[in-house]
């Protein structure tokens, strides 16, 4: 009950976040969504050390995903795999390639993800 409820409000909290990264311009798109990321990572973690017990008592026995697992797999279904930030998202990493490919100057840190 406690895991499918940690599921059910993660994916809840997901798609509010899903649609503020999608709110943004172009130009805050790939800042915004590395932000967002880098914050979930955060909380992912979190969720993990306080749910340990479950982890590992009660996840193996009902041959579950780890808690972390699962969360990172509910962010790439609702965030990353929904269909407007992917398509911006793919798009908008395409163009900095180019960019930097013809002599621009492109931060790197907004186009690598840190996973």
């Amino acid at each position: 009950m406690l895991y499918d409820s940690v599921r059910d409000t993660t994916v809840e909290l997901l798609k509010p976040i899903a649609e503020e990264i999608n709110s943004n311009s172009d130009e805050k798109f790939l800042q915004e969504f590395n932000r967002v990321w880098k914050e979930i990572k955060e909380c992912i973690v979190m969720i993990r050390d306080i749910l340990l017990y479950m982890n590992k008592n009660y996840v193996p026995k009902f041959n579950l995903p780890l808690v972390e697992n699962m969360q990172y797999s509910q962010f790439k279904h609702h965030v990353i795999l929904n269909p407007q930030i992917k398509e911006r998202l793919v798009s908008l990493l395409i163009q900095e390639i180019r960019l930097e490919r013809d002599g621009e100057v492109v931060e790197r840190t907004q186009v690598r993800l840190s996973i």
